[in-house]
């Protein structure tokens, strides 16, 4: 006999199978909404690894009251996400790193992460970032991911970066994908310091702020490999960023000598800090060149129609007395003499004009282009 025939006898005649109950409909289920204040007090209760790395995964759900605790959230993450495994040893620092790795994993998809084919000019991230709570953590943050030992991941840096990162976070939870948008997020945060903004797209705070950063701005386009963006912006580069730019020739980015004694030296050792360096100090001596050219010209055509000015005062001038009934007849002659050679200078002094007025265009068109 079957096990179906079985189950038949089994069953009172006529009987109805019970209804499917939802399994989850057992569950008294409570404690569905979580705030951040009470996830922070699980979290810092819990000491079970798997539960902190459990609660790093919904962290971003957490209702917060406010944009300050939400910035808050995102600077405690940072400091989460710092590799803990490079202090510690052992079973433990393999530990700390997996939770380490999963803070930055959450930090990647929940804050670093930007729509990949936005309608805006703006990255999504760009208020939870660019602000005086965030900012200067992620430069923290970076600043000592970048470092190995003192040594910055540098020169030939974007694979090198995106293979340290890779290496340092895949203990747990941190994939390639991650480390991707990590390197996205990073190459268009440096960006920033050499774009124009729009009063719609970004705050006077922000604005002031970015400008504010731009020497660690520079650090992380630096780090990337990516200097030679500064080229393609080249109208938003100043002298200052120069400056900061020369120190990376000479020194890592712990600071210390790299044994280079010159710019040229640097160059030819392939240093693409120096080369840029050199390109940029090229190009502002030429503008400075091409600016005092501008200057010259303008002060040419502004000269020629000073000197037409009091030509024309004095003709009339000359005119006025020319009209006055008690004007001497010999007075009126040398009047009108004067003013017929002071009409011819003026026709000559015109031609000088046009010509000076397109020298002055031509040299500025070369100027702006520069």
């Amino acid at each position: 006999m079957s096990e179906d025939t079985a189950t038949a006898v089994a069953m009172p005649e006529g009987a109805a199978k019970p209804a499917w109950v939802h399994p989850l409909r057992a569950k008294k289920i409570t404690g569905f909404s979580l705030c951040w204040k009470e996830w922070r007090s699980e979290f810092d209760a819990t000491t079970n690894g798997r539960r902190l790395i459990d609660l790093l995964h919904i962290g971003f759900d957490a209702e917060v009251h406010g944009h300050e605790e939400h910035l808050e959230r995102i600077v405690f993450y940072l400091e989460h996400a710092y590799d803990y495994s490079w202090g510690f040893s052992g079973d433990e620092g393999n530990s700390l790193g997996k939770i380490a790795a999963k803070a930055f994993s959450t930090l990647c998809q929940k804050v670093f992460r930007d729509d990949d084919d936005r309608a805006r000019s703006m990255p999504k991230w760009l208020r939870d970032v660019v602000n005086p709570v965030v900012l200067p953590k992620i430069f923290w943050f970076f600043k000592a991911q970048f470092a190995i030992s003192g040594a910055v991941v540098n020169p030939v840096v974007l694979p090198k970066t995106f293979r340290f990162f890779k290496a340092q976070f895949a203990i747990s939870g941190a994939t390639d994908h991650d480390v991707i948008v990590m390197g996205k997020f990073l190459s268009e945060l440096a960006k920033m310091g050499w774009q124009g903004f729009t009063d719609r797209e970004i705050s006077e705070a922000q604005r002031e702020l970015i400008q504010q950063s731009k020497p660690e701005l520079l650090r992380i386009l630096w780090s990337l490999g990516e200097l030679d963006y500064l080229w393609k912006q080249k109208q938003f580069v100043t002298a200052e960023d120069l400056v900061g730019l020369r120190k990376f020739i000479f020194t890592d980015g712990s600071g210390k000598q790299n044994g280079y004694e010159t710019v040229e030296e640097a160059l030819a050792d392939g240093n693409r800090a120096a080369r840029v360096y050199l390109i940029f100090t090229a190009y502002f001596s030429e503008r400075k060149r091409q600016r005092s050219v501008v200057d010259a010209a303008q002060c040419q055509y502004d000269g020629i129609k000073e000197e037409l000015a009091r030509r024309h005062g004095r003709i009339s001038w000359l005119t006025a007395g020319i009209k006055q009934k008690d004007a001497l007849p010999n007075d009126k002659v040398k009047y009108r003499r004067e003013r017929d050679r002071l009409t011819q200078d003026i026709e000559k002094l015109n031609v000088r004009l046009e010509m000076a007025r397109r020298e002055l265009q031509a040299v500025s068109g070369r100027y702006r282009r520069c």
